[in-house]
């Protein structure tokens, strides 16, 4: 009987341990690209061309990873739902690379103007995204 409350004692400490832990990691949150090491420096156009030249070695090198893209802003929207969006023009009318900066007190950037921002690759469908962006100096 001792041994049975000593193992229902055991699995209740390390119960709480892991609600707590999980619930700890549920209120982190995602982090910025502000302290993350790019693994490219480019302009937009370069970036959208290495997508449509060979998007699968362009996934494997870019997605999910901290990429640093310059470019002209040729649009800007938000905040809505949090999420700034800016849009770097490539050249190509079908295709920007989309930036989602999850800070609503950003000041939105004016279309035309030059901007280099730092995020994480989420991969291409027409378009390159990346998140968590933000801006570089």
């Amino acid at each position: 009987m001792r041994r049975g409350k000593i193992i229902l004692i055991v699995l209740v400490v390390l119960g709480a341990i892991a609600g707590i832990y999980g619930l700890w990691e549920y209120d982190r949150g995602l982090t910025d690209a502000s302290d993350e090491k790019p693994v490219d420096r480019l302009d937009a156009v370069a970036l959208l061309n290495a997508f449509t030249n060979d998007e699968s070695a362009a996934n494997a090198k870019y997605n999910g990873h901290a990429v640093q893209v310059s470019g002209l802003v040729k649009d800007a929207s938000g905040p809505e739902n949090g999420k700034m969006t800016v849009m770097l023009d490539t050249g190509d009318p079908l295709s920007m690379i989309v930036c989602e900066f999850d800070d609503p007190a950003m000041t939105r950037p004016v279309p035309g103007s030059q901007l280099t921002v730092k995020g994480f690759c989420a991969g291409f469908n027409l378009d390159v995204l990346l998140q968590r962006c933000v801006i570089v100096e």
